[in-house]
């Protein structure tokens, strides 16, 4: 987005509620009411990547480039003076206001966020493709193809080898719809989900409680990947999630040996930690579990078999869809 088009929804912003800047003669809006604090875009109907400009009474601006406003473009501050708005010392401009959810500018039309005359538009957002749930992606993560004929593959790994439940999707929507109410339903042999869907991003978006991640761009990328903090056998390391993430371990264990998989946290433990995670662990090759993303370790730790010299163990908060950050311990211990 280019900066200059905030540069009326900041003008109205003071000018309307400290001034009849209008010179309105009665039949016009009441500006010096005019309640223009809040969010605005530019496209009727808007899109998932319709860029938003929110701005507050103190004189300070943000500029998002996605309709769910979590990307921001630019962040900066303004002054009005006679009428006159200048945005960041340079940047001047002058509007008109229409009613309370729209103004015009310089021949350009701006609505207030949710009350475009055209709605939301799903026709431009690239659903098909590959989408997982998690946040970083291992070799189990379950993987979701949506295909352009409306039918829909389950996998239940990365790689996509493993097909799981396959069904038909559709978005649809009934009478006057927003983004945030537009609907995804999903219809296979064991039933029918529908809810709401929510475009972030054309990599990213929410449906039915959970997020949703193109194949590819996880925020997080391979969680197997990278530098892992080594662990001393017998030794609990005590971890904390302050953000959705995951921590990455390796621990050096004898082939063939036995070793117990402890942690305790919030919901399983001895109630001195307050983060609730999951764990995995994986052998030296990092391609294949010894167990996956499980929940619950400190009444009943998992209990491996060690295949070759390393094991690799992943935490993260429980779970992706819900983050949960807090403190934890985590335990190897040799049988």
């Amino acid at each position: 987005m280019k900066k200059f088009w905030i540069l009326p929804v900041l003008l109205l912003s003071m000018g309307l509620a400290g001034c009849n800047m209008f010179g309105n003669d009665g039949d016009d809006e009441d500006t010096e009411a005019y309640p223009i604090a809040g969010s605005w875009v530019n496209d009727s109907p808007a899109t998932y990547s319709s860029d938003v400009v929110e701005f507050t009474s103190n004189g300070t601006y943000t500029i998002y480039s996605n309709y769910a406003m979590e990307t921001v473009d630019s962040t900066g501050t303004w002054s009005l003076s006679d009428g006159i708005l200048t945005i960041d010392g340079t940047e001047t401009g002058s509007i008109t206001a229409v009613s309370e959810n729209e103004f015009t500018w310089n021949a350009d039309t701006y609505y207030r966020k949710g009350y475009e005359p055209g709605g939301n538009s799903y026709e431009d957002f690239p659903f098909a493709g590959s989408w997982v749930e998690d946040f970083a992606y291992t070799p189990e993560t379950n993987v979701m193809e949506f295909v352009s004929d409306g039918t829909y593959i389950e996998y239940s790994d990365y790689a996509m080898t493993t097909q799981s439940p396959s069904g038909t999707w559709a978005i649809s929507s009934s009478g006057t719809w927003t983004i945030s109410v537009k609907r995804l339903e999903l219809e296979s042999q064991a039933g029918g989900t529908s809810a709401e869907i929510t475009a972030v991003s054309e990599n990213k978006f929410t449906w039915d409680g959970s997020t949703y991640y193109r194949r590819g761009y996880e925020p997080g990328g391979n969680a197997l990947s990278g530098a892992a903090t080594t662990l001393t056998l017998g030794t609990t390391y005590e971890g904390v999630f302050t953000e959705k993430d995951t921590n990455l371990f390796s621990v050096t264990v004898e082939d063939g040996a036995s070793y117990a998989i402890s942690w305790d946290d919030s919901e399983n433990g001895t109630g001195s930690y307050t983060g609730d995670i999951e764990v995995s662990a994986y052998n030296s090759d990092k391609t294949t579990a010894y167990f996956y993303q499980i929940d619950h370790g400190y009444d009943t730790p998992q209990t491996i078999t060690a295949d070759g010299t390393t094991m690799y163990i992943i935490t993260n908060p429980y779970d992706f869809r819900g983050y949960l950050g807090g403190t934890y311990g985590l335990t190897v211990t040799k049988q």
